[in-house]
This record gives structure tokens, C-alpha cells and sequence, in this order.
């Protein structure tokens, strides 16, 4: 059943991941785009906020995939002289508390989204943009890095549990 899971969360994560770096295309395109309209003196009004919502999707599709390759920025030097089995308590430490903020801000970001959709909140301009669809990917980005950490975490939990009264090797 675990496995199962952890295979679509991993399929999941590649999905997200993929269509980040597709993102990061469409920013490329938008900005080009919008050099080349403003250039003929005929820019088109939105293109630049739509690279910026592409950003904000890209950063936030991509959180989970990070996660679970271990991708994340950490400070190694003094998990270096902790024991395997201590390393990896702390490891669950911090995976517990960043499981509780995720928790709030996926929530967080969810209530915003709605709230986005419901008042119909847009960026000003001549012709004014929806913000919903990318607070929603906000949320979706949110939501996929808490499961992985979530996933991670257990996996952590069963390596402590596996190794409990056994004299673990140390690093």
C-alpha cells in the first residue's frame, strides 16, 4: 500500500517537476515576446505579469520533486559528527516541524486561493488579470511538497524503527 502511494506521489512529483521546467520556457517566450512587441513600439499589455505568474508557478510546482530527491539546501557541518541513527532522528525533527508549517501554509494558501477566486481579485491594468489560477498552483505546489514531507518523513520514522536496538554504523 505504502509503495503504491509512494509511486504516484513520485509520478505525481515528475509531472509537477516537468511542467515546471515547461514553464520556465513560457517565460522565456513571454519575455522575448514582450522585448520584441515593446521594440515595434506595440507592447502588449500583461505579458510581462504573465512571465511573473509563470515564476511563481515554477518555484512552487518544483518544491516537491526537490523534496523528494533531498534537493534542499541544509547545513551540513555539524550533522556531519552526529551519529547515522541521531542524524536521522534529527532529520525527523525537522521534517515534523516543517510538515506543521506546510500544514498551515497549504491551508493558508488554499483560503487565499478561494478568497482570490470568490472576490475575483485581479491585477490592474487595461486589461486586468485573474491572480486565482496562480494562487491555486500556489496551493497545489503547497499541498504535493507537504505530502512528499510527509512521505519522507515516514520513511525516516521506519529506518529509526527498523534499526531500533540494533547497534547502528556509525559515520
Amino acid at each position: 500500500m505504502l509503495g503504491r502511494i509512494t509511486d504516484l506521489l513520485h509520478r505525481s512529483n515528475n509531472l509537477l517537476a516537468e511542467l515546471s521546467g515547461w514553464l520556465v520556457s513560457a517565460i522565456m517566450v513571454f519575455l522575448i515576446f514582450d522585448i520584441v512587441s515593446r521594440l515595434f513600439s506595440k507592447p502588449v499589455q500583461g505579458v510581462s505579469e504573465m512571465a511573473v505568474f509563470a515564476l511563481v508557478a515554477t518555484v512552487y510546482l518544483g518544491l516537491s520533486h526537490c523534496e523528494e530527491n533531498h534537493n534542499h539546501i541544509r547545513v551540513e557541518f555539524f550533522m556531519e559528527t552526529l551519529t547515522s541513527r541521531t542524524r536521522k532522528i534529527s532529520d525527523l525533527s525537522d521534517h515534523l516541524v516543517a510538515i506543521l508549517f506546510m500544514a498551515i501554509a497549504s491551508y493558508a494558501s488554499y483560503m487565499n486561493a478561494l478568497f482570490s477566486f470568490q472576490t475575483g481579485e485581479a491585477i490592474s491594468g487595461t486589461t486586468p488579470l485573474p491572480v486565482y489560477p496562480v494562487k491555486f498552483v500556489i496551493f497545489i505546489g503547497c499541498a504535493f511538497y507537504l505530502l512528499q514531507l510527509i512521505a519522507n518523513g515516514a520513511e525516516l520514522m521506519l529506518e529509526i524503527w527498523a534499526n531500533q536496538g540494533r547497534k547502528v554504523e556509525e559515520k
